[in-house]
């Protein structure tokens, strides 16, 4: 599982949210995110 997580984190995802015991006990439900177009500013 940590291999996974690592993946992830290096494609930009990150845990917002973390539900724990979710699937059986010690066994949490990550929710991951990813923004796009992270770099882009806002013109006004």
């Amino acid at each position: 599982m940590a291999a996974t997580k690592r993946a992830y984190r290096s494609l930009g995802h990150e845990v917002v949210c973390r539900i724990p015991d979710f699937y059986a006990p010690s066994d949490d439900k990550l929710i991951l995110q990813k923004r796009l177009n992270q770099s882009r500013q806002e013109t006004s």
